[in-house]
């Protein structure tokens, strides 16, 4: 697919969240700076594109896809402890491997929440051994560490040996967006900022972008709309496991077994 330039349209106070829209967002990044993984960042007009994996694991894998035909590498941060999607079930392994192949930086999204009334010592520790774990997922080391909710958890862990989307490094209003408030309606996604303006009127950096891809829908929509392909999407997907079993317990005529 041939590359865009942004329409005025997008540039507007409501977004909408398509793919489309993300697309458009990307060719215009591109045209700013060198756009990069944290793992990779470096002196200069860099950017760095963060997209945390909250909730829903495969909407990732398809910006990875659209990140690939733009010649965009980033990174995308997995949440080990996230209610909603296992890292280590098959499909998303094999999925973490061809992204890390490819050569998008699979970093881990830490939740100190989870361990709680944990000593800092003790919270570090089992930061690492998530990392070992993502790192027998991906076959790749863990050079990253991002936090989960942190403005919510109050707890802002420094991780030595690996880069920290929040040090005061990287973690700057002047050098950091996010379309995290996108979960409330009567927020504007990016905290007021506009994405367009504040990556075109940037003086310092490296500038960190964060992204959260389950937000964003084929024809757009709202969080909601998010929740809803969610919930559709693991319906489907667990039908079709059951009946694959079924199909093989049927082909084998394994019911007999005693």
């Amino acid at each position: 697919m041939p590359n865009r330039t942004p329409r005025p349209s997008d540039e507007k106070s409501q977004y909408s969240f398509s793919y489309d829209e993300l697309r458009d967002f990307l060719v215009f990044l591109k045209g700013q700076g060198d756009i990069g993984s944290m793992r990779d960042v470096r002196s200069g007009k860099y950017i760095i594109l963060r997209q945390d994996i909250d909730m829903d694991f495969y909407p990732s894998f398809e910006v990875m896809k659209m990140q690939l035909e733009l010649d965009i590498r980033s990174t995308f941060f997995v949440l080990l402890t996230s209610p909603t999607y296992n890292p280590q079930a098959p499909g998303i392994r094999e999925k973490l491997r061809e992204m890390s192949v490819n050569g998008y930086e699979i970093g881990l999204h830490f939740d100190p929440s989870v361990y709680r009334n944990a000593s800092e010592e003790r919270i570090i520790e089992c930061a690492k051994a998530e990392c070992r774990i993502l790192e027998d997922i991906t076959g790749e080391k863990v050079n990253s560490i991002s936090l989960h909710n942190p403005s919510v958890s109050g707890q802002y862990p420094i991780f030595n040996g690996y880069k920290n989307a929040y040090s005061k490094e990287l973690f700057a209003d002047n050098r950091y967006i996010s379309d995290s408030m996108r979960v409330d309606p009567s927020a504007h996604p990016f905290r007021g900022k506009n994405p367009y303006e504040f990556v075109r009127n940037a003086t310092e950096f490296p500038l960190q972008i964060v992204l959260h891809p389950e937000q964003f829908l084929k024809a757009g929509g709202n969080y909601t709309d998010s929740i809803e392909r969610y919930i559709s999407e693991t319906r489907d997907h667990l039908a079709g496991e059951y009946q694959h079993t079924l199909e093989t317990i049927r082909r084998n005529r394994l019911y007999n077994l005693k």
